[in-house]
C-alpha cells in the first residue's frame, strides 16, 4: 500500500477525539478559519469534516481542485462527495484499504476487513472518531481517489524527510502493526528483505 496508508495513520491518532458539545469539533473549527464549504459548519454534522480535516493535514501537495478526487471545497455533505465519486466512474461495490466509505449522510475511511464486513474510521460515530467494523450491507459502495496523483516529494523539507515521504508514497515502508511508522526503531534482516524487495518490486520494470 502507499500513500492511502499516510491518511490511515494519521486519521486512527485521531481516534477517541470527542465532539464538545453536540457538534462542535476542531474539524468543524478548521473548515470555518479557511472559509471551506458554503456556510460556517461548526455545530453541524461532522464526519465529512473529519475526512477532509485528515486528507488535508497529512498529505503533501494535496490540491482540492484535483478532479480525480472526487472531493469538494464547496460542500460538506458525504451524499455530494458520493455523487462525484458516481459521476467520475469511481464508485465500487467491493471496497479496498483507503477507499471512502458511504451510506447516506455518512462517510469512513477504509481501514481493514473483518468477518463478516470492512473496518473504518469514522468522525461523529456516537459523537466521536472510532474505528469499527460494520457487515458489508451497512455501506452503500465505495469511492475510490486516485492515490497516485499524491506520489511526490515535500518541498523545502530536510532529506531524511523526504526519503521517509518516498518510502511511505511508494508504499516500501507502511510501519508496523500498531500503525506506528518507528522511525527510530532497529531493523531486523527480515524487515530489510521485505523492505528491498518491495523497491525491486516497484522499480524492477
Amino acid at each position: 500500500m502507499g500513500i492511502e496508508q499516510v491518511l490511515i495513520n494519521f486519521a486512527r491518532k485521531e481516534v477517541g477525539y470527542k465532539e464538545t458539545p453536540v457538534n462542535i469539533t476542531k474539524y468543524n473549527e478548521w473548515a470555518d478559519e479557511n472559509d471551506y464549504w458554503f456556510t460556517k459548519v461548526q455545530g453541524c454534522a461532522w464526519c465529512t469534516t473529519f475526512v477532509a480535516y485528515c486528507i488535508e493535514k497529512s498529505l503533501n501537495n494535496f490540491d482540492w481542485n484535483l478532479e480525480d478526487f472526487c472531493l469538494d471545497d464547496n460542500c460538506c455533505w458525504s451524499d455530494k462527495w458520493m455523487a462525484n465519486f458516481k459521476n467520475a466512474g469511481r464508485f465500487y461495490n467491493a471496497p479496498q484499504i483507503g477507499d471512502f466509505a458511504f451510506r447516506k449522510g455518512h462517510i469512513g475511511i477504509v481501514t481493514g476487513f473483518s468477518k463478516p464486513g470492512i473496518i473504518t474510521i469514522e468522525g461523529n460515530c456516537d459523537n466521536e472518531v472510532k474505528e469499527v467494523s460494520h457487515d458489508m450491507l451497512y455501506w452503500l459502495g465505495y469511492g475510490r481517489p486516485r492515490w497516485e496523483h499524491l506520489i511526490s516529494f515535500p518541498s523545502g523539507d530536510s532529506e531524511s524527510v523526504s526519503a521517509e515521504q518516498f518510502v511511505i508514497n511508494q508504499g516500501i515502508y507502511i510501519g508496523k502493526a500498531d500503525g506506528e511508522m518507528h522511525w527510530k526503531d532497529n531493523l531486523t534482516r527480515e524487515e530489510m528483505a521485505l523492505i528491498l524487495y518491495r523497491y525491486w518490486k516497484k522499480f524492477n520494470k
